[in-house]
This record gives structure tokens, C-alpha cells and sequence, in this order.
């Protein structure tokens, strides 16, 4: 019989996790969760860790309950360790209690890794206190989803502190009426906030008898949390320079630059997202290199959806991992490295710039003997320069693209401007850039680039663009380092 872990996710950013919530997430063997929270966190559990989505979400239940409790229970009979991922906390309004119940009644060990509650945190974020001396004392959390449709909201009316209402979006014109019913004066401060700690995050300010049509005029959808009471008229949010960091590229390299972009305190989001999609031909050539696998000396990753996608057309065709003994695995980048690892493998080799070039160069030093051809698993349209070094020193290669990368949507998630500063990692991201925002573009004049390779800046000059920001060292460290320094010299930070 294994153990559940009840863990609270934190409210919609992946980095609001708890330390022992994460570390349990990167042990676990199986993970139902719920659709309130940042998917980029499963991309922290080990390799064949079963994912199970349990979407609780307002119109759109993919489970009941007694289904979910029912799920955690079979999944302790037949693992070690099991997590329950719930955004937020587990005991605010979602639920962990019913499934602590219904884990003690059938004997299942269990644990409540506590997260940060977005009744106090959303709000936090969008500078209101939920409590202020000599304003408000105390603060109540109520829950605007309620199948009693007869509850009367005018009883909270004359509490004394700040009102937060969760998942009551749907019935803000009956809880403002009802309190201003109450007595609650109608124009007590009040604050909507939509999708908190995300990139699509709206805040809506309004007194309390108008916040309803503020609302529904901004089209906010849920989740939002409504908070009613004086501290809802404050905005404590710091001020913040007018250049922002845009980033272009794959939802992994977007979590990695702006968690180093946020450790240099600069804020930033994510202009365009591209997702990494296998081809066809890339598969049928895999599938093929596999069935002679023992040939290749080395196989060479350019980057964490190179070894991905390496492992899963692997496991799809049941191949047998002991062909793997006699192969060298080679590495870009320390990202990509800690995925190989958790396959099981170490890297025999990592270049210290983390480059294509300097991977050729390495692999040259490091083959005393050629005992058959490498096999290079990148992207398509990636850069030649290894090839070039490869071929001048006459090693056999043989080129597996296996991917591509793809704008994941038709339109920019934000507007364009010559304030703003685009962040590049690819040659792919360049192009995908240009064709979807060049209208956003040319509207708003051409912002400034920053690049993380030579590559990358070469794809842009193509586009008669310059980058003013160069990364010293190709990680987003480097790159971030590089960024701050840049806005430090113009005086913008």
C-alpha cells in the first residue's frame, strides 16, 4: 500500500510551490491533478510517472468527486507514491478535506503538503492587502459557488474586515446586491482579479455597485477572485520601468529565462510560444536508426525535445534499452543533460558553450578511435556550423531532424512596441516571430532583440534587425546576466 500526498500548487506560477510539494512531485508515481494550476509543473515528474487529470473548473467538470476519491485510493494500492496536485491549498475551497476523509476511511496513509491560497495571494499580487492597520483587521474567504441559490450574500454585509469571494465570478451581480441589500454602503472599494500569477492576469477596480458592470464590460472569465472592503481602493504593486522582456521560445526555455530574468529583477512575459511538434519523416528515420542502433558510436542531443522524443519513439516501439550499452550519449546544454539523466542516462560529453560548434569540436577531441558514424538528433533548420567542423576532420555523421518548432497560436499574446525587448533563442523562434507579429510590428515600430547565440543573431539579420543584447555565455543565465547589464548601462532598471 502506498502513500498520497494532498499538495497545494500555489496559485497559477509554477515557481509558488512549496519545496517539499516539488520534491514529492519529482518522486512521485503517479500525479492526479487538477486544471487550476501551472502545467509546467508536470514537466517535473520522472519519467513513466502516470498523469491523471481530475479538471475541476466552473461548466466543465471532467470528474465528480467520489470519482476522484475513488482514483486516489486505487492509485495507493498500486503505488509507492502518490500526489494529489491541487491549485492553491488543499483545504481553501478545494476539496482536501472530502479526500483526506475518504483516504482515512479506507486505511490509506496520507499527508497535507500545505500551498499558498490565492484568497490571500491574487489579491497580494495585484497590491491589495487583505488586511491594513487602521483599515481593515480581519479577513473572510467565502465561497461564491454554492448550490443553495438562495443564499442570501447581505449576511456578510456588516463584517468587519475585507470580504474575499472565490469562484463567484458567475454570481457577482447577486453577491454586490445582496450585500449592498445588507447595508453595505455602495461605495465601498472593490477589485476583480482574473487568472492571478499568469500571463493573462485582469484586474478590475470599481465601488461596489458598479464593479458587476466593470466586470462584465472587461470580459473577465474565471477563475477570478472578487474582494470587497477598503483595502480593495489600494494598489501597493511597486512601479516598474516601461521596457519589458518579451520572450520567444518553447515553454521550457520560457520557464528557465524568466525564472533567471526574475532572479535579476526583471520582470517579463511570453510574446510567442513554440511548441516543439515530431514529424512524421523524423519518426519513420528514428524508428529505423533504433533497429541498427548498435553502428552509431555517439548520439548527440541539441536539446531536451531532441531526448524527449528520442525516449518516447523508443518506448513506443518497445525497444530494448540494453542495445544502448556500447553508445555514447553527447550533450547542448545542461537542461539537456538533466533530461538524459532522468532517463537513466549521463552525458559522456558536455561542451562548455553550449553551442553546436563546440559540440563538434569536443567530439573531435574526445574519438581516439571511430567505431561507427554519430547519429545528430536535432530540430529542422538548425545551424550547419558542426557539420562543417564534422566534415573538415572527415568523422561520419548522419543528421536525424526528428522536430519541428511551431507557433502554438495564430496571433501575438501581446502588443509589440520599440519599448519593449524580445528575447530570441533560436533561429526557428526568429522566423516564427516575424511572421506572426510582423503586423504588431510594423504598427508599433521594431522593438530591440537580445539573442542567445551568434545563430540566433544571424537569423535576425536577415530580417534587417540587429540585436542590442548578446548572451556572453548561450544559457539563459548568461542571457539574463547580459539583459541586465544592458538595461543598467541605458538606465531603464
Amino acid at each position: 500500500m502506498g502513500r498520497v500526498y494532498l499538495i497545494g500548487a500555489g496559485p497559477g506560477s509554477k515557481d509558488l510551490i512549496t519545496v517539499r510539494g516539488l520534491e514529492l512531485l519529482r518522486e512521485a508515481d503517479a500525479v492526479l491533478y487538477d486544471s487550476l494550476l501551472d502545467y509546467a509543473l508536470l514537466e517535473e515528474v520522472k519519467p513513466g510517472c502516470e498523469l491523471i487529470e481530475a479538471g475541476k473548473r466552473m461548466g466543465s467538470h471532467s470528474m465528480a468527486q467520489d470519482e476522484i476519491n475513488r482514483i486516489l485510493i486505487d492509485a495507493a494500492e498500486k503505488y509507492i507514491c502518490v500526489v494529489r496536485l491541487k491549485g492553491g491549498d488543499p483545504f481553501v475551497f478545494g476539496r482536501g478535506g472530502e479526500e483526506a476523509m475518504a483516504l482515512m476511511e479506507a486505511g490509506i496513509d496520507f499527508e497535507v503538503i500545505p500551498g499558498v491560497t490565492s484568497a490571500v495571494s491574487v489579491p497580494m499580487r495585484a497590491g491589495i492587502p487583505v488586511t491594513h492597520r487602521g483599515m481593515s483587521r480581519s479577513f473572510h474567504v467565502i465561497t461564491g459557488h454554492t448550490k443553495d441559490d438562495e443564499l442570501d450574500y447581505g449576511r456578510y454585509a456588516m463584517l468587519d474586515g475585507t470580504l474575499i469571494f472565490l469562484m463567484g465570478l458567475n454570481r457577482i451581480r447577486k453577491i454586490t446586491s445582496d450585500l449592498i441589500a445588507g447595508g453595505m454602503d455602495i461605495n465601498t472599494p472593490a477589485a476583480v482579479i482574473s487568472d492571478g500569477f499568469t500571463e493573462d492576469e485582469i484586474i478590475v477596480r470599481a465601488s461596489l455597485v458598479n464593479i458587476a458592470e466593470e466586470t462584465e464590460n472587461a470580459e473577465v472569465r474565471a477563475p477570478a477572485i472578487i474582494v470587497v472592503g477598503g483595502t480593495a481602493g489600494m494598489d501597493l504593486r511597486p512601479h516598474t520601468s516601461a521596457k519589458e522582456c518579451l520572450i520567444v521560445g518553447t515553454r521550457s526555455f520560457a520557464l528557465r529565462m524568466k525564472s533567471a530574468l526574475a532572479k535579476e529583477g526583471i520582470n517579463s512575459r511570453v510574446a510567442l510560444e513554440l511548441r516543439p511538434v515530431m514529424t512524421d519523416e523524423g519518426k519513420q528515420q528514428l524508428t529505423e536508426s533504433l533497429a541498427n542502433v548498435e553502428k552509431y558510436s555517439w548520439i548527440t542531443f541539441s536539446s531536451q525535445n531532441a531526448v524527449t522524443m528520442f525516449f518516447e519513439v523508443a518506448n513506443e516501439a518497445g525497444f530494448d534499452r540494453r542495445r544502448l550499452a556500447n553508445v555514447h550519449f553527447a550533450v547542448i546544454g545542461e537542461a539537456t543533460a538533466r533530461i538524459l539523466r532522468q532517463h537513466g542516462y549521463e552525458p559522456d560529453l558536455m561542451p562548455e558553450e553550449y553551442t553546436g560548434a563546440a559540440m563538434a569540436r569536443c567530439l573531435i577531441d574526445a574519438l581516439d578511435e571511430i567505431t561507427g558514424p554519430l547519429l545528430v538528433i536535432r530540430a529542422e533548420t538548425g545551424s550547419t556550423d558542426m557539420f562543417t567542423i564534422l566534415d573538415d576532420a572527415s568523422i561520419p555523421y548522419e543528421v536525424l531532424e526528428l522536430y519541428r518548432l511551431e507557433a502554438s497560436h495564430t496571433g501575438c499574446q501581446c502588443s509589440v512596441g520599440n519599448n519593449d525587448l524580445i528575447i530570441l533563442a533560436s533561429a526557428s523562434g526568429v522566423r516564427a516571430f516575424f511572421d506572426t507579429c510582423r503586423p504588431v510590428i510594423n504598427n508599433g515600430g521594431m522593438p530591440g532583440f537580445a539573442c542567445i547565440g551568434q545563430y540566433t543573431a544571424e537569423q535576425l539579420a536577415e530580417y534587417g534587425a540587429e540585436p542590442l543584447v548578446m548572451a556572453g555565455v548561450h544559457t539563459t543565465v548568461g542571457l539574463a546576466e547580459a539583459i541586465k547589464g544592458y538595461f543598467d548601462r541605458i538606465g531603464e532598471r
